[in-house]
């Protein structure tokens, strides 16, 4: 199941974490990119 939340620009170090962001990843989308690229980070 894929969560999306919509919320304004952050910077990476403000973004929430839970504990299955923390072992598994966050999925995010970077300003300036294209929309439909999404970028995971750890």
């Amino acid at each position: 199941m894929i969560q999306v939340a919509i919320e304004k620009y952050k910077k990476v170090q403000d973004l929430n974490w839970n504990e299955t962001e923390k072992l598994s990843g966050k999925r995010i989308t970077i300003k300036g990119f294209p929309r439909d690229k999404k970028v995971k980070i750890f």
